[in-house]
């Protein structure tokens, strides 16, 4: 019977997972809500069909693995070069405003809710962390300005590895065995040197996996295998220097030239979506009702508190006026949901100190895990109502996005630039975003279908997104996804066609994607382009032949020096000046 109950806790906890994040993808809310209350119904104190106790040391093995993965892809993204030309206020916000967020919640936890200072303290340093899995998503949706969107993105990927970390060391420190403060120095000291010394060679290690001649599902499965290895090898050493070391090691991996990165990369942003959400099933699972009632009203005080005093504590503590002015100070005191990290970490605090004997072990997860639910349900939804208050949303002139390196991608791109209109390349192959980068345009490389990509590319600039590849279904599934950043109307798709393929169509609409004006040779059009025997001519509407008949392919207007695309010739018609391609 046990092992029946078991058998579809497994199961209930996949489906659940992958069930919220459909729901969540629909409807555009943070998946992280859907999993929490997915997890607490289906959980034992309601339905009873994810039963956690179950799993027993291996739930805690699971969030262990978890945090690795988790970890390991925060290493990935930490790219040092972009460390350097980080800004003075990010840098402040990952040292001292991870400081004042550590203190003030410690405060505010301790005075509220009357616990013990250890706890107080674990709490602090596991809310330093400001949820990049839910960021990301924000300013997808809401155009900010380009400085406020570089602070909140850098300091979401900076802090999650310095507040885990932070988190580990704290533990430690609560829960090492030797009383002495030379041996607690000690004790951190050498969490820090064997999780380095380990997370060093194991990430040099992995780049040589990566060069030798193996395919690339193999290589990606070794790499994912040798993150495991590593992170289970560390805390055999030395218990809490595993989170340090997959940390370490994807940094390292993360800033050399590794062949096929991309796909580790592709691999483990599916892998890392499957765990943490089953994750988070069988952790809020875990979670008691009765715990949760217990803190009640004074929880809910103490994240009111986080949100409204600490948080805006944090941001004055680390942006200089002649930095921010004072309307993006007050946006960014009001950004800094909790995410995965923190409930990740929390839980696997609460195993480790419940074995320490501390009684408020289970406070400390229920008081996170209210942590993330009310910053994600509260501050996600009213991030875009309250940038439009301030005035902080963009207005004005809005760039081009082009999918496709190709000659009639890079030619268009460079004539929007020619008018001082932002255009930027998307591409798979570096040799084609090569060509583009000599022309000064701006290169995004990597898999558009890829959450992770969305997520680097600073969408500020670009109200707009054409798909012009040669491959119509690409184009089509590349506008589908592009819609839900963009907005169906701001999605333009090339039709591209042989040459010896005499089928023409008007403009119509294909699944909310916008079609152009007639069907072209995409990749005849870009070699024409490239050998000089078509141009992209900026002409006013009066001057261009307006018979049908004539095979005239109209890319864009421009209007008072504002890009305007349209499924209607006459909108285009009463531009100043018309994009269109014509022989040379």
């Amino acid at each position: 019977m046990i092992e029946h109950h078991l058998l579809m806790t497994i199961v209930a906890t996949i489906v659940l997972g992958v069930f919220a994040l459909v729901i969540a993808e629909r409807t555009k809310i943070p998946s992280i809500i859907f999993l929490l209350s997915l997890g607490v119904v289906f959980g034992p104190d309601l339905l009873n069909v994810v039963r956690p106790e179950l799993l027993r040391q291996g739930l805690f093995a699971l969030v262990s693995l978890s945090i690795a993965i988790i970890m390991f892809e925060g290493g990935l993204t930490l790219q040092i070069s972009n460390v350097k030309t980080v800004s003075t206020s990010v840098l402040n916000l990952i040292t001292i405003g991870a400081i004042v967020t550590w203190a003030g919640a410690a405060i505010v936890s301790w005075l509220i809710l009357d616990i013990s200072w250890t706890v107080a303290i674990l709490f602090g340093s596991l809310v330093i962390v400001t949820g990049p899995t839910v960021i990301g998503p924000i300013l997808r949706t809401v155009k900010v300005s380009s400085n406020i969107r570089t602070i909140l993105r850098w300091e979401g990927i900076l802090i999650d590895p310095v507040g885990a970390i932070t988190a580990v060391l704290v533990l430690g420190f609560v829960t090492v065995e030797e009383q002495t403060l030379l041996a607690t120095i000690g004790g951190f000291l050498g969490r820090i040197a064997i999780g380095t010394i380990i997370g060093l060679t194991a990430g040099f290690l992995m780049t040589r996996i990566m060069r030798l001649n193996l395919s690339e599902s193999v290589s990606t499965l070794l790499i994912f295998a040798f993150v495991f290895l590593m992170f289970g090898v560390s805390e055999l050493i030395v218990k809490e220097s595993g989170i340090m070391s997959v940390t370490i090691a994807g940094i390292v991996m993360g800033n050399m030239k590794v062949p096929n990165l991309q796909h580790v990369k592709g691999f483990k942003e599916k892998l890392t979506l499957l765990m943490v959400a089953s994750l988070f099933i069988l952790l809020a699972a875990n979670l008691r009702l009765q715990e949760i009632e217990a803190i009640g009203w004074r929880g809910v005080l103490v994240v009111v508190c986080l949100m409204l005093i600490v948080r805006p504590l944090n941001i004055w503590a680390s942006i200089r006026k002649d930095s921010l002015d004072l309307k993006g100070r007050l946006f960014l005191s009001w950004i800094a949901p909790r995410g995965i990290i923190a409930a990740a970490v929390a839980s696997l605090f609460s195993f480790t100190l419940a074995q320490h004997g501390f009684h408020e072990a289970s406070l400390l997860s229920s008081l996170t895990f209210l942590t993330i639910a009310i910053t994600v349900l509260i501050q996600g939804p009213t991030a875009k109502p309250l940038a439009k208050l301030l005035g902080l949303l963009q207005t004005g002139k809005s760039g081009v996005l082009i999918l496709g390196g190709n000659g009639l991608g890079v030619s268009f791109a460079r004539e929007l630039m020619k008018q001082k209109i932002p255009a930027g390349i998307l591409d798979s192959n570096r040799r084609n975003l090569s060509v583009a980068q000599r022309e000064g345009i701006a290169t995004f490389f990597g898999d558009v279908h890829s959450d992770e990509l969305w997520d680097e590319i600073d969408l500020t600039d670009y109200g707009f997104f054409i798909a012009a590849t040669s491959n119509n279904e690409l184009n089509s599934l590349a506008c589908s996804k592009a819609k839900q950043l963009f907005g169906p109307e701001q999605v333009f798709q090339v039709r591209n066609v042989a040459k010896s393929d005499k089928h023409e169509f008007s403009l119509t609409m294909v699944q909310g994607n916008q079609r152009y004006d007639r069907p072209i040779d995409v990749l005849g059009v870009s070699t024409d382009l490239r050998a000089g025997r078509k141009v992209i001519r900026l002409r006013a509407p009066d001057q261009l032949p307006m018979d049908d008949t004539e095979e005239l392919v109209l890319l864009a207007g421009l209007r008072k020096n504002e890009i305007v695309f349209s499924t209607d010739r006459s909108v285009l018609a009463t531009s100043d000046l018309v994009f269109h391609l014509a022989d040379q």
